[in-house]
């Protein structure tokens, strides 16, 4: 298990990237709100993409397919309960993600939005 201090840490990028997983169709304002959070982090894209697949993607995946799966947000006292035990876990052997397609199209374009908002950070300083 993660420490507090970990948590904490990890707790808006947890809740942003598992947005990409609610019953609702992401809109350009969604993922810009995204890619602030996360632009806002320590982590790379490549880490970000990490803790996607690794930690938030297994406790979220199947709200995809449920037919009343989670509208809103999930909240802090779940994401703690089935995100926070995954912290830094890492497969030995990566199996395909099941249903990554339906949120590989909002992700492509939080990362590009992550991308472009680091970059305009760099240049304004």
């Amino acid at each position: 298990m993660p420490t507090e201090n970990q948590i904490l840490e990890c707790m808006p990028v947890w809740e942003a990237l598992s947005e990409l997983f609610l019953d609702d169709e992401l809109s350009q304002e969604d993922c810009q709100r995204t890619a602030s959070v996360l632009a806002g982090s320590r982590y790379s894209v490549k880490e970000l993409q990490e803790i996607l697949l690794h930690e938030v993607y297994p406790a979220c995946a199947l709200n995809l397919i449920c037919v009343a799966g989670a509208w809103g947000a999930w909240g802090e006292d779940w994401i703690r309960e089935h995100i926070a035990p995954r912290y830094n876990q890492r497969p030995l052997v990566h199996l395909p993600a099941f249903q990554w397609g339906a949120i590989e199209g909002p992700w492509g374009v939080v990362k590009t939005l992550l991308s472009e908002q680091r970059q305009e950070t760099i240049c304004a300083s």
